[in-house]
């Protein structure tokens, strides 16, 4: 796994010097951080999404854009917010630590 995370920052930076970016941040990356919180991972299971279950989620975001066009499904746009949610969390939590 530690090799596959190499890699896929190694097509990252390729990506930049090409003018592209590239989300480096994988499925269980993101999965960890949304099921950390019991309210984020809750709302997996509501409407748009309606998983049967937070921990069936694998996740994965669909691509912003899909052949051409921005993905605009509702799926998508939850998963983002959702995962945004956590990510907004964990940063307010790091700053908290480095403030005390």
């Amino acid at each position: 796994m530690a090799g596959d995370i190499k890699l896929m920052q190694e097509l990252a930076v390729r990506a930049m010097r090409h003018g592209a970016e590239i989300d480096v941040t994988t499925n269980a990356e993101r999965r960890r951080a949304v099921l950390a919180h019991p309210d984020l991972a809750a709302r997996l299971c509501e409407a748009p999404l309606g998983y049967s279950s937070p921990d069936r989620w694998t996740g994965y975001i669909p691509p912003e854009m899909w052949q051409q066009l921005p993905n605009r499904s509702p799926r998508r746009l939850a998963l983002v917010e959702i995962y945004e949610e956590a990510l907004s969390r964990a940063s307010a939590a790091h700053q908290a630590q480095e403030a005390a």
